[in-house]
Formats: structure tokens, C-alpha cells, sequence
């Protein structure tokens, strides 16, 4: 877990043979760290969206919509 945050960290996207050779090292399958990678940036846009309405709210600004995908 902590290969795949630290690359996740370097890249958002891992792909081709990149990709290969991290699911190589880590003795996973390309398909495990596909998902993985897409789960993560799932997570990061959340993550990015709460800190975004935590400083709006905190200015007293009124709170984006909910995004819906």
C-alpha cells in the first residue's frame, strides 16, 4: 500500500508498462492496480472536494453543490 500511495503521489495515472512493472514488483496483477489507481483518484476528488468546502464554509461562503459522479 505504501508503494502504490507514494506512485500515486508522483502520478495520478499509471499506465502501459509503468503499470506492469509496479504490479510486477508488487506481485499484483495489472487489472489490481488499474482498479487501485481508480479507487485512489475516487478518493483524492472527494478528498479535494470536502478540504474546498471546508475553506469555503470557513470564509463564510456558501458550499458548492454536490458533485453527482
Amino acid at each position: 500500500l505504501e508503494r502504490l500511495e507514494k506512485e500515486f503521489a508522483r502520478e495520478q495515472y499509471m499506465v502501459g508498462t509503468e503499470r506492469y512493472f509496479l504490479a510486477s514488483s508488487l506481485h499484483l496483477t495489472e487489472a489490481q492496480v488499474k482498479v487501485w489507481f481508480q479507487n485512489r483518484r475516487i478518493k483524492w476528488r472527494k478528498q479535494s472536494f470536502e478540504q474546498q468546502q471546508a475553506r469555503l464554509a470557513k470564509l463564510g461562503l456558501a458550499p458548492l453543490p454536490t458533485p453527482t459522479s
